[in-house]
């Protein structure tokens, strides 16, 4: 029930930051073509405030990093060791920056203890300050830490848990006590006048 309940947390909350992935992915582009990444990586910086984003960059076709949640990274190449992604994730996520690229598609991948999301989505660059024109195979990541908002809520659905078995058992004890006071207490009358016919005494008075 529990793994149940974490791959539905999983799925509900992917769906949810793909949304709000896809309108950084359009202000990011929108920025760029108007040459205004400054007041974007405002933007970019305000993210870390949301406790589950672990990083967020935007880089260009050669992974330089444009923008970032940290500006220490800007101008140096993407390092996804800085990031925070364990060294047996780092392929995977290169990997799904080249079939990003490749396909133009946005796409998404869980580590493989599922505490982290990583979102790749393709993006365009000017190919000069303030021009229209635009280069593709820039790309906007998006990693995710999941750790704390599924420790929540695994607390949420402990607390869900414990309430439902308490009321479950409250039932159980009414239903038990209602069984006794209108069939158990009838049986014990029956028997008693049957007792009572057997010797011949005059029934109980109901």
């Amino acid at each position: 029930a529990n793994q149940f309940q974490e791959a539905a947390f999983e799925r509900d909350f992917e769906r949810d930051e793909l949304v709000r992935a896809t309108e950084i992915q359009s202000r990011t582009e929108r920025a760029a073509e108007r040459n205004e990444l400054e007041s974007e990586q405002r933007e970019f910086g305000e993210l870390t405030v949301f406790e589950e984003i672990r990083a967020a960059v935007f880089v260009t076709p050669d992974n330089q990093v444009v923008l970032s949640s940290r500006r220490d990274w800007i101008g140096r190449p993407l390092e996804l060791a800085a990031i925070g992604l364990a060294e047996t994730e780092r392929s995977r996520v290169r990997e799904t920056m080249q079939r990003v690229r490749a396909s133009g598609r946005t796409a998404s991948v869980f580590s493989l203890d599922r505490n982290f999301l990583t979102f790749v989505m393709p993006a365009t660059v000017p190919i000069g300050p303030g021009e229209l024109a635009a280069s593709r195979g820039a790309l906007i990541l998006l990693v995710y830490d999941l750790s704390l908002a599924k420790e929540v809520n695994r607390q949420r659905l402990l607390r869900q848990f414990g309430v439902g078995t308490v009321a479950v058992f409250l039932a159980v004890v009414g239903l038990g006590i209602s069984l006794h006071a209108l069939v158990t207490r009838r049986i014990e009358r029956l028997h008693d006048s049957m007792g009572r016919f057997a010797t011949g005494a005059p029934p109980a008075e109901p």
